[in-house]
């Protein structure tokens, strides 16, 4: 299944261009913010294994979470810069899909904390308009399709505290059914034509969310 995904246009308002630069004023003081500009894609701690604690923008290697490690995954769409944090829990050969993580039910996209994206600046996610910001990402995953939600309430822990009235995009993404397992939960950035897919695998599961710069 191919997911077609429509223009979105831009309107942007004064003030989601003072959240903007407010937000670049805070990433661009930030120690990962010089970290390099590449298009590139998970946490470099989590390639030698090491468990980190995310504290904002500042990895401290030195006080490390109980518990699932955390990642984070990285990317530019033109000029504007996204940040992904989220838990990876491990399969430990678990039913994933269907089991551990249920399907019809709210989920949070990772272990412990529900997953957060920041962006700098707009972008079009799945052919819809999101504003310069930190969000929550959820997920309603189903067995052909998930349902993303796009949440305004931060600092979650799993989903206890979800509100669907705090929402401020929900869509629809297929669901591709891999051979190859995937035993860690891993949220990566793939580029593509003119922006980047936001990869969510684990297990023989992955969905792709397309970001595309406003046009």
């Amino acid at each position: 299944m191919v997911a077609v995904v429509p223009t979105c246009r831009s309107g942007v308002s004064l003030a989601s261009v003072v959240a903007a630069f407010l937000l670049i004023w805070a990433v661009a003081s930030s120690p990962s913010a010089h970290a390099g500009h590449d298009h590139h894609h998970g946490d470099e701690s989590d390639r030698d294994g090491k468990t980190v604690h995310v504290d904002g923008f500042n990895i401290d290697v030195d006080d490390p979470p109980r518990g699932s490690s955390v990642g984070r995954a990285l990317a530019f769409v033109d000029s504007a810069y996204m940040q992904v944090v989220y838990g990876r829990p491990l399969k430990r050969d678990r039913m994933i899909f269907g089991g551990l993580v249920a399907h019809g039910q709210i989920w949070p996209m990772g272990a412990h904390m529900a997953t957060e994206i920041t962006l700098t600046e707009p972008v079009c996610i799945a052919g819809r308009t999101l504003s310069a910001g930190t969000y929550s990402l959820f997920a309603t995953p189903e067995e052909d399709e998930w349902t993303i939600h796009v949440n305004s309430k931060l600092g979650m822990h799993l989903a206890d505290r979800y509100d669907p009235d705090n929402d401020v995009l929900t869509f629809t993404v297929p669901v591709t059914t891999r051979d190859e397992i995937t035993e860690q939960h891993t949220i990566d950035f793939e580029d593509q034509d003119r922006g980047v897919d936001l990869r969510v695998t684990w297990d023989d599961v992955r969905v792709r969310i397309p970001i595309r710069p406003l046009r």
